[in-house]
């Protein structure tokens, strides 16, 4: 007799071993995920943190190098001649266009050389850091126009387009020579005549007398006195980048720039060869008509604790240095010839 195949039976569950062999191979599956998911995000985490460093870094240093290449910026004039300054203060802090770089070392709880009475920067400012401030003239100036002047004191004539205010202060400059006053009067957009008479706002002029009387071929440009340094972010507990551009309100422009490191590249050969023979730190001994260029470094952190798994070291200013906490953080050099001494 030829019998039927038995069907099987219906299932009736999974045997103790069945069933913690599937839940070990559940929990080692869980635990592989969550590992490639932790790792994934805590990279994820760095990279974003690494990129916003950098970009802080480049950005910080773009800006005061972009100042410093224009320090005594004086038209065709360059810096063979001081120019002729008849500002009331001209030997103030925002007036002393004389002195196209000057930077103060930050010892701790000083800043060397003593800086001026009348410094702007906030008492909140990072003494443990250097400050340095730019004198410079705008690059996008204006030529004045007939009718020119015919004495010193005479007014200027500008063209359309000028963008003079009263209460500016200026500087015209042709190849010869520069003087350095402030606007009484405004010529308007549409061009006309600028004044430089005796008195003004502050800081006013001492005198209309620009010393010459300046023909075709002059300029004349908006001059600004430009300070960076640090201190605590007004956003967050961080160190930041400051600036202060004459003598308006600082602001704040980069976050996490925890320290700003200022080095004189000075020329001591008899002629000059306009090569620095070494760099040191500023100080009064320092003869600031030696500087020829300036090595400006900054040290950036990141915004977030706990990145790294030890205290990094990191180069900063030419030398290895030891971090406080577990961020990450990158030291940024520039090195800058200042172009209009060296005209």
């Amino acid at each position: 007799m030829i019998h039927a195949p038995r069907l099987p039976g219906p299932q009736q569950g999974l045997s103790l071993v069945e069933l913690m062999v599937a839940m070990t191979i559940g929990l080692l599956l869980s635990v592989v995920t969550a590992t490639v998911y932790s790792q994934s995000s805590r990279t994820y985490n760095i990279e974003s943190n690494l990129s916003r460093l950098q970009e802080g870094g480049r950005t910080a240093l773009d800006l005061i190098v972009r100042d410093l290449r224009m320090a005594s910026y004086r038209g065709c004039n360059g810096a063979a001649n001081a120019p002729s300054n008849v500002l009331n203060n001209a030997a103030g802090y925002a007036y002393n266009f004389g002195v196209g770089v000057q930077a103060f070392y930050g010892g701790g709880s000083s800043w060397t050389p003593a800086p001026p009475a009348d410094f702007p920067v906030p008492a909140g400012a990072s003494q443990s850091s250097d400050v340095i401030t730019i004198r410079r003239a705008e690059t996008l100036g204006s030529y004045i126009t007939a009718p020119y002047p015919t004495l010193s004191t005479d007014p200027l004539t500008l063209p359309a387009g000028n963008n003079v205010k009263t209460g500016d202060v200026l500087m015209v400059a042709d190849c010869a020579s520069a003087a350095i006053f402030q606007a009484t009067s405004t010529p308007g957009a549409g061009g006309g005549t600028l004044n430089h008479a005796v008195g003004g706002g502050a800081p006013g002029n001492a005198s209309a007398d620009l010393i010459r009387a300046y023909g075709s071929n002059s300029e004349v440009a908006r001059m600004s006195t430009i300070t960076y340094y640090t201190a605590p972010s007004q956003f967050g507990v961080g160190p930041s980048l400051w600036r202060v551009v004459n003598t308006n309100a600082p602001e704040e422009l980069v976050e996490n720039v925890e320290t700003l490191r200022v080095q004189y590249g000075v020329d001591t050969d008899t002629p000059p060869d306009y090569s620095a023979n070494s760099f040191v730190v500023p100080s009064a001994a320092v003869v600031l008509a030696n500087v020829i260029s300036l090595r400006v470094s900054i040290s950036v952190r990141t915004d977030q604790d706990a990145l790294a798994t030890k205290a990094q070291t990191y180069y900063f200013n030419g030398a290895p240095v030891v971090a406080t906490d577990l961020r990450l953080r990158r030291g940024f050099t520039a090195t800058v010839n200042l172009r209009n001494r060296t005209l």
